[in-house]
């Protein structure tokens, strides 16, 4: 994958602030958003936080906590 066109759509959508990152993966026909907690400094939530507002949704975890799927559901039936 990487150099190829979706490497470079993926690097390029990631750097968006979280609200045009949720109305650019909607649009694109995502149905969610999967976090790893791993992946961000400890205890630090404001990412997740702020993805689950602006996609107007609850989030899900995982049993161990790592794992957060923000559902673009509810975004769907807000924006149409």
């Amino acid at each position: 994958m990487r150099g190829r066109p979706g490497d470079l759509w993926t690097a390029t959508v990631a750097q968006r602030a979280p609200a045009e990152l949720v109305r650019t993966l909607y649009d694109a026909g995502f149905a969610g958003i999967l976090l790893d907690r791993d992946g961000y400094p400890a205890g630090n939530r404001d990412i997740e936080a702020a993805l689950i507002d602006a996609a107007l949704s609850n989030a899900w975890v995982s049993d161990n906590q790592r794992w957060v799927f923000v559902s673009l559901t509810d975004y769907k039936k807000d924006t149409r």
